[in-house]
């Protein structure tokens, strides 16, 4: 069933700000408190266009059709937490300490599947309960950056990678600090920062989606798919995500 892309404002999907209470804050205050600021907000509030973006990367021709799922599972437009701005996925390497800390923060993981989609005062995938009591002290948020971490990356460059790459070795190189964790979010397989077997996979079986969705694009020929980390491949898996 296609449907047009709607007309709507652009959202930033790292925007701390741009998500609703009680949400907002109990994310900021897990960032703020996060060990070694390593916690990141990957994508928050998506507009309706966004999440059509995403449909039409992944179900082109069909972006409001049930009949289609998409690799990864996508939301159809207007049925999305993260439209309703009740959705954060996080990332960095302080992601499994606020996976343990999640409860504590009145954060629920609501997706059995992923363990970055963070949602407040709803029942927890894990644990059965309704996580919507923090115990620990929740600042309302008053805006600006300063819930933001420390920008681990400023004076590097993004660098292209393969197997059997690591966060750990890949920022030792001079690259960013967070690049495989950052694919892994994107293609929503666990997340664990090193470029395995499993991450290949769902990496190579994107770039076969691609090829379907653009046959004549030569980033996606069968030729030209591979393990390989580039920098091209992954602005498109960028701007098939979410930004």
């Amino acid at each position: 069933m296609t449907c047009l892309r709607p007309n709507v404002a652009r959202s930033d999907p790292r925007s701390v700000a741009e998500l609703a209470e009680p949400l907002r804050s109990r994310i900021a205050q897990a960032i703020t408190d996060a060990p070694g600021r390593g916690l990141v907000l990957v994508s928050g509030y998506r507009d309706s266009g966004r999440q059509w973006d995403l449909r039409h990367e992944r179900c082109p021709g069909r972006e409001c059709s049930t009949a289609c799922k998409g690799y990864p599972v996508t939301a159809r437009p207007g049925t999305s937490r993260h439209e309703k701005r009740l959705a954060a996925d996080m990332g960095g390497s302080a992601l499994s300490w606020l996976i343990a800390h999640r409860e504590a923060y009145g954060l629920a993981l609501t997706v059995a599947s992923e363990n970055w989609h963070f949602e407040a005062g709803a029942r927890d995938t894990r644990t059965g309960r309704n996580h919507n009591r923090p115990t620990v002290t929740i600042r309302p948020f008053t805006g600006g950056d300063a819930v933001q971490p420390i920008d681990p990356n400023a004076g590097r460059v993004w660098r292209p990678f393969k197997a059997p790459a690591t966060d750990g070795s890949i920022y030792a190189a001079g690259g960013h600090r967070f690049e495989v964790s950052e694919l892994q979010i994107r293609l929503r397989v666990p997340v664990d920062g090193i470029y395995g077997a499993a991450t290949v996979a769902a990496w190579v079986a994107w770039q076969e989606t691609q090829h379907e969705a653009y046959p004549l694009d030569p980033r996606w020929l069968p030729s030209s798919r591979n393990s390989a980390v580039t920098a091209d491949k992954v602005a498109a898996l960028r701007k098939a995500t979410g930004g």
